[in-house]
């Protein structure tokens, strides 16, 4: 199974290996379902956090109950994140949510619905959206705290687009 960068420093509770591959959302919901904590992380397994991002977040919840709270993760100049970190107003920016992680309560996503098992590898978080809205349920996205997203989240993939046929295409173009 695949293993975050992480894997060492944090030790997840429990480890869930389907035998199948179900997709992104079957997936986090099935690790939300056996998860007993009342504050929830749901990243997908190519983001890369920065330093602080857990408090910020956590800042976020407790300013913003009843919100999926994401990190903002548009691509800024150095002089617009040190505005930003110097600016005392600005647990109340809102930042740029393309997804890749969101923090909130269990009972917020429950609510919620949670993710919607029919998206496997891309638009899970703008479905998850529709559903939180259609809830009554607010997304926000802070500039307290900032994350680096890179790719697909799921293995789910047609024939052509498996590791092992990009690998030999690869190596065919450029051999």
């Amino acid at each position: 199974g695949y293993k975050h960068q992480y894997w060492d420093i944090i030790q997840p509770d429990i480890i869930i290996e389907p035998e199948q591959d179900p997709g992104f959302s079957a997936a986090m919901n099935l690790g939300i379902s056996r998860s007993k904590h009342p504050i929830l992380v749901c990243m997908h397994n190519d983001v890369l956090v920065h330093e602080g991002w857990n408090p910020a977040l956590q800042k976020q919840v407790e300013l913003r109950p009843g919100r999926l709270i994401y990190p903002d993760q548009r691509p800024r100049t150095r002089p617009e994140i040190e505005s930003m970190l110097n600016d005392h107003d600005r647990h109340n920016r809102e930042g740029y949510d393309d997804a890749g992680m969101f923090m909130t309560t269990r009972e917020t996503y429950l609510k919620s619905g949670g993710y919607d098992a029919d998206f496997t590898r891309s638009a899970m978080e703008w479905a998850l959206h529709v559903r939180a809205r259609g809830k009554g349920i607010g997304v926000f996205c802070t500039v307290d705290t900032f994350i680096t997203h890179i790719s697909y989240t799921s293995f789910v993939e047609s024939e052509a687009e498996t590791e092992s046929a990009q690998s030999l295409k690869l190596r065919e173009k450029y051999q």
